[in-house]
C-alpha cells in the first residue's frame, strides 16, 4: 500500500505540471512500520527533467517521522500511447 501511495504521489506531481507519464522504475525504502490507522503526510517532488525522462522522489511521514521513501523514473508518453 505504501509503495502505491508513493508512486501515485509522484504521478500526481507530474500531472500537476501537465506531464502525462508512466512509471518505468520504482524503488522504495521502508524505514519504520506503519499502523493501519496512522495519519500520513505524503510529499513528492521532481528531481530531474530530461524529457521524455523524469526523475522524482517521494516520502511518507507519520508524526514527522520518516517511515518510507521512494524514487522513480517516469517516461512521458503520447496520449495515444497510454494504455487503457
Amino acid at each position: 500500500m505504501l509503495s502505491s501511495l508513493l508512486d501515485t504521489a509522484m504521478a500526481n506531481c507530474l500531472l500537476h505540471l501537465n506531464i502525462k507519464a508512466m512509471t518505468g522504475e520504482l524503488k522504495v525504502r521502508f524505514l519504520q512500520p506503519v499502523k493501519y490507522d496512522s495519519i500520513l503526510s505524503i510529499k513528492a517532488w521532481l528531481t530531474a527533467s530530461l524529457p521524455p525522462l523524469y526523475h522524482l522522489k517521494s516520502e511518507i511521514r507519520v508524526n514527522d517521522t520518516l517511515v518510507c521513501r521512494g524514487r522513480a523514473r517516469f517516461m512521458e508518453k503520447d496520449e495515444n500511447e497510454l494504455p487503457l
